[in-house]
């Protein structure tokens, strides 16, 4: 079971507001599959821009902005580029500078290829996050990387690197999907 002190310390990143349901520690004999529990469906873990982005444009992997106000997004299949440029230009009209100044007129949308679907990264997200849980106190964050489209996993030691990678074998979760970073032990403030 996830405590409440971690769920607090590693927030949305890991819960998902609550998304994620809570890991179990068994493992079964037959498959070495890790039961990591009960995963929402798609509908509870993406907020309803995502949804509707995916619901019109299914190979869609996630969305970022640069510091120039251009809107990057990627799909699994270039095919679908124009469709996806056409459902993204209203998100794009609405987006505020982040960088404290105007966005210029000429903002582009520029497409990239991506292996994963935000679909995708949000159901493996919350695997990663059920299966680290409390079983690995390394275990310091959890979220997506849109610009590199893999799940971001942090751990404060390199070891705890390997035990994450340990448990992921026995899911479903493929391996070059996560990346990992070294980061600072979890803190109370």
């Amino acid at each position: 079971m996830i405590s409440l002190r971690r769920s607090l310390l590693l927030g949305t990143g890991l819960l998902l507001n609550g998304a994620c349901t809570e890991a179990t520690s068994s493992v079964s004999a037959d498959s070495q599959r890790l039961d990591v529990g009960r995963i929402p469906p798609i509908e509870v873990l993406l907020g309803s821009e995502s949804l509707r982005i995916i619901r019109e444009v299914p190979g869609y992997g996630g969305r970022w902005s640069d510091e120039y106000g251009n809107l990057h997004a990627c799909l699994v299949n270039l095919a679908d580029s124009d469709r996806l440029r056409e459902v993204l230009r209203p998100v794009q009209a609405n987006e505020r500078s982040s960088y404290r100044r105007p966005l210029p007129p000429d903002r582009t949308i520029v497409i990239h290829r991506c292996d994963y679907t935000v679909a995708q990264l949000s159901r493996w997200r919350c695997i990663v996050g059920n299966a680290a849980g409390d079983r690995v106190p390394e275990f310091t964050l959890l979220s997506i990387n849109h610009t590199a489209n893999r799940v971001r996993v942090g751990v404060s030691s390199k070891e705890g690197i390997k035990k994450i990678r340990a448990l992921l074998a026995m899911t479903e979760v493929p391996l070059r999907a996560v990346i990992f970073e070294l980061s600072g032990p979890i803190v109370a403030l």
